[in-house]
C-alpha cells in the first residue's frame, strides 16, 4: 500500500451499510479490516445515499469527489449501485430502464477515468423476493417490487459496460443467501461481511492496495 490511500465509495442504501447493527456495513468493515494491517495513512469513504438510482450518483459524483481527491494519492473510486435502478413501481412501470442504466453507467466510468484508472464497480445483489415483490415505500406511497430476474439482466448490463471499458467488476449476485437478507433486500451483518470478504480479495488480488 501507497503512503497515502483514499478509497471514495459511491452507492446507496447497502454501501450506506443499512441492517448491519454489528459493524456498520461493508464499506465500514472495509475500512476497519485495511487499517488493522497496515501503519500507512488510510482514508475510506462511504458515500452511500439511501434510495439513490445511477442518475443520481452521476449527477453528484464530481461535486462529490473534488474536495476528497487528491492527485498525490493512491486514489480508489468504487461504485455500488443499481440494485434501484431495477424498481418496478406501481402503476408507474420501470423506475429506470436498462437502456438508460446502461448509458449511465458509461458516463460515470468515462467520468470516473478522468480521475483515476483505480475504478471498480460492485455488482448487484440478489433479493429475497417473497420479501421484494410489491414492497410498500412509504415515501412513494405505492408498492415497489425488486425481482432476481430483472436485477440480473440489470447485472449483465454492468458487467458488459465494465468489460468494455477493462474495469474491474466484482460478482456480488451469488454472494448472499436469504438467511442473508432479513427484509428481502438488505444484508444483515452476516451478509455485510460476505461482501466486504470479497471485495477484500479482489482488492488484494488486482493490487489495488
Amino acid at each position: 500500500m501507497t503512503e497515502d490511500t483514499k478509497i471514495i465509495i459511491f452507492g446507496d442504501s447497502i454501501t450506506y451499510g443499512a441492517y448491519d447493527e454489528q459493524l456498520g456495513g461493508w464499506v465500514n468493515r472495509l475500512r476497519l479490516a485495511l487499517q488493522a494491517n497496515t501503519d500507512d495513512f488510510l482514508l475510506v469513504y462511504n458515500l452511500g445515499i439511501s434510495g439513490e438510482v445511477s442518475g443520481e450518483t452521476l449527477a453528484r459524483f464530481e461535486t462529490e469527489l473534488a474536495p476528497r481527491f487528491d492527485t498525490d494519492d493512491n486514489n480508489i473510486i468504487i461504485f455500488a449501485i443499481g440494485i434501484n435502478d431495477t424498481v418496478d413501481v406501481e402503476g408507474r412501470g420501470d423506475r429506470v430502464t436498462i437502456e438508460k442504466f446502461a448509458d449511465n453507467i458509461e458516463r460515470l466510468i468515462a467520468a470516473a477515468k478522468r480521475y483515476t484508472d483505480n475504478v471498480i464497480f460492485v455488482g448487484l445483489t440478489c433479493v429475497d423476493q417473497a420479501k421484494t415483490a410489491n414492497r410498500m415505500s412509504h415515501s412513494l406511497g405505492v408498492c415497489k417490487s425488486y425481482i432476481n430476474d430483472k436485477i440480473a439482466k440489470f447485472d449483465n448490463a454492468l458487467l458488459e459496460a465494465c468489460t468494455h471499458s477493462n474495469i474491474t467488476y466484482i460478482p456480488m449476485f451469488d454472494v448472499l443467501e436469504v438467511a442473508d437478507l432479513p427484509d428481502g433486500l438488505h444484508p444483515n451483518a452476516n451478509g455485510h461481511k460476505k461482501m466486504c470478504d470479497k471485495i477484500m480479495e479482489v482488492l488484494h488480488a488486482k493490487r489495488f492496495i
